[in-house]
């Protein structure tokens, strides 16, 4: 099988190189996919090594498969634009020094159906057989669990923490307390 060319096999090349790996001619990209867990793990293995403590805290974590401790601040608070805000604002304060170091933030916005494209969202649709024998998609009928406030874009914001002191501080911080 011919190689593609492509931008993003050239830079998949250069990646291999920058961790000692040849990519001889011949070899096809599946050859570098299967590499792919090895090459991530040899590199977080030589991390676990640098001299940086931070990069080495956060490669030992990933080797040793210790998860971070997360605060789900969409879970606690929902969409509830007030109270959700004013416990941003103070969890804000309390991780801003740490942002990036001992504190990781993810925020992500979502539906009921959003994820894999056009395609994938129809194929996900649950439709009724009206009475007249005709589909209708379940969040349009008022009555149901799955309605129609599902379809609004929602937001999940979490914070990582490798901690469980600066995550249970992070929460009395978020509550006001």
């Amino acid at each position: 099988m011919a190689e593609p060319t492509s931008p993003a096999v050239e830079r998949l090349r250069r990646t291999a190189g920058a961790f000692g790996l040849d990519w001889p001619d011949g070899e096809s990209l599946a050859d570098y996919r299967d590499l792919d867990d090895t090459v991530a793990w040899g590199a977080i293995e030589r991390l676990r090594r640098c001299r940086d403590e931070q990069v080495r805290t956060l490669a030992a974590r990933l080797w040793n498969r210790q998860p971070l401790k997360m605060l789900d601040i969409s879970a606690d608070f929902g969409q509830q634009g007030e109270p959700m805000g004013h416990a941003l604002r103070r969890l804000q304060g309390f991780a801003q020094e740490k942002l990036g170091r001992t504190v990781f933030r993810d925020e992500a916005s979502y539906t009921l159906y959003s994820g894999e494209g056009e395609a994938a969202n129809e194929y996900k649709k649950v439709r009724v057989r009206t009475g007249q024998g005709v589909p209708q998609e379940i969040t349009g009928f008022p009555d149901t669990v799955i309605g129609a406030a599902l379809l609004k874009k929602s937001k999940m914001i979490r914070y990582y923490f490798l901690s469980l002191d600066d995550k249970e501080a992070a929460e009395n911080a978020m509550r006001g307390r």
